[in-house]
């Protein structure tokens, strides 16, 4: 299991790397976050679990309006479409410890707003296929599935460094790992929700 989750997080960190050095230099095309998400999930027999603070965190590579629609005046206001990628780990007491890492490609409509050229406020939108693996060390079980979440947020920048905040939630299938496998025989369902904090660095 640990062997396997090593794997995903090694891969999924490559392609945030490499997406990150072929972006654009401009801030306002291309930035990493780094957060905090409040998240819980719960099954469907109604159980909800929090993550214990503060072990819980997310990295992302952010790509605003990848493909720009339509601008007024100037680009002081834009719509676009956005790209990003993010890593999401939270902890929780369930079942003794249980680790939970996301990792998820986003993509969605955002509206900017520059009163000036440091100044950019955003507000967006996506959807979000997402990885999700959980690993319960206390009992020796692992679980993986794929899922879709949904994001909403908006930041505020000023010059390479900014705030945000966004609202997730979603469900994922997870299925029992055994033997390097999954088992279809052995998955449960869960939702997502959470708020997630972030600072944003401009690349």
């Amino acid at each position: 299991m640990k062997k396997v989750m090593k794997n995903v997080m090694a891969v999924a960190m490559m392609m945030l790397v490499s997406a990150s050095a072929f972006a654009q230099y401009d801030w306002m095309k291309s930035s990493l976050t780094f957060g905090y998400t409040n998240e819980s999930f719960s099954s469907l027999l109604g159980k909800e679990v929090v993550a214990t603070y503060p072990n819980t965190f997310g990295l992302g590579g952010q790509f605003n309006e990848a493909f720009e629609i339509f601008d007024f005046a100037g680009r002081v206001v834009s719509v676009g479409l956005d790209t990003s990628v993010d890593l999401n780990y939270s902890q929780f007491d369930h079942a003794g410890t249980t680790h939970m890492g996301e990792f998820s490609i986003q993509v969605g409509p955002a509206v900017s707003f520059r009163p000036t050229d440091k100044l950019c406020f955003r507000a967006y939108a996506k959807i979000a296929p997402t990885i999700v693996g959980q690993h319960m060390p206390d009992i020796d079980k692992g679980y993986a599935g794929l899922g879709l979440m949904t994001t909403i947020g908006a930041t505020a920048c000023f010059g390479r460094f900014g705030l945000g905040v966004e609202q997730r939630g979603g469900g994922v299938t997870l299925m029992e790992i055994r033997d390097s496998k999954l088992n279809k025989d052995a998955s449960k369902d869960i939702s997502f929700v959470g708020p997630r904090f972030f600072l944003v660095l401009g690349l």
